[in-house]
């Protein structure tokens, strides 16, 4: 995981990755900038899992922390061409947020 995942976020520092629990990991970056980067650029994957990134402040457990939200990707497939607009992209979004 940890070199794909340096791979995929171009990592020009380290970076540790530790597993605290059951698909819970902490990931600790050497550059603050990259963390920032790979928070910003959400959302990712690996292993065709969504990667649920959440910043922990020093003094908090992972278990600690509330996941609220989380940015994902949809695609639709199948959709008819006059039906390939912002308008429907939102409709379709709004759908889903509930």
């Amino acid at each position: 995981m940890k070199n794909v995942l340096s791979n995929v976020w171009k990592l020009s520092s380290g970076m540790v990755v530790k597993e605290v629990g059951n698909r819970i990991f902490v990931f600790q970056f050497q550059e603050n900038k990259e963390k920032e980067r790979v928070l910003l650029r959400q959302p990712w994957s690996f292993n065709k899992s969504l990667l649920v990134l959440q910043n922990l402040e020093e003094n908090m457990k992972p278990e600690e922390v509330k996941i609220q939200w989380c940015p994902f990707w949809v695609q639709e497939h199948g959709l008819p061409l006059g039906l390939m607009t912002e308008k429907i992209g939102i409709v379709l979004g709004e759908s889903i947020r509930r």
